[in-house]
């Protein structure tokens, strides 16, 4: 039987009754007119897509009115990394650079954590120069207490002035998320995980 020509200008045939379904391919997204917080609320920890980790103009520390951005890359890895210290710092600072996640974050200061940060900054950097001019003026003028002070200053003030610096934290980073630390009151003025996030939704683009 000789088969019939193809009419490309046909209209298409109307599906068979007899043919297997035919089903569409899934569609992924968030329905018509959702808007997503920049940030919301998990846990004790504020959480934002990586691919836009902007944080609202509040500040972090005390959700006053922020003038100060701050851009700054945070890195993330899981806390079992610390015990390779056990092996020596050299084994940990590889195995931690080797497997730790990295976000690109902006957020937002007011002036008196602004003027914080900056305060903890200077005393551990000055500290370091400090602790060093001790203990090379101690080891000329033969005293090893001062050695000793020196060494001291360059050991514990530079972590006391991180410590004041330090106005957020990563506490968790995978492949499209970030979680932070903030203070308090910024932490209880956004909201919680959106009903998409909940059941595992990510943007289109993912």
């Amino acid at each position: 039987m000789q088969q019939q020509p193809i009419n490309p200008y046909a209209p298409p045939a109307p599906p068979s009754p007899y043919g297997a379904p035919q089903y569409g391919a899934p569609q992924y997204g968030a329905p018509p007119g959702y808007q997503e917080p920049p940030c919301w609320r998990e846990l004790d920890a504020a959480c934002l897509w990586k691919q836009a980790a902007i944080l609202p103009a509040r500040c972090v520390k005390c959700n006053a009115p922020a003038q100060h951005r701050i851009k700054k890359t945070l890195y993330w890895h899981e806390p079992w990394v610390y015990l390779t210290i056990l092996g020596g710092v050299l084994i940990y600072a590889l195995v931690a650079m080797a497997i730790r996640k990295s976000a690109h974050v902006d957020w937002a200061l007011c002036d008196v954590h602004h003027n914080r940060r900056r305060l903890g900054i200077g005393l551990a950097v000055g500290s370091v120069l400090l602790g060093i001019a001790m203990a090379i003026f101690g080891g000329n003028a033969g005293s090893p207490e001062l050695i000793l002070a020196g060494l001291g200053v360059v050991v514990i003030l530079p972590i006391i002035g991180l410590v004041i610096a330090r106005n957020i934290a990563p506490s968790r980073i995978d492949d499209h998320r970030i979680w932070v630390k903030v203070g308090t009151p910024f932490l209880d003025s956004i909201p919680n995980a959106p009903p998409m996030q909940q059941h595992g939704w990510y943007p289109q683009q993912w």
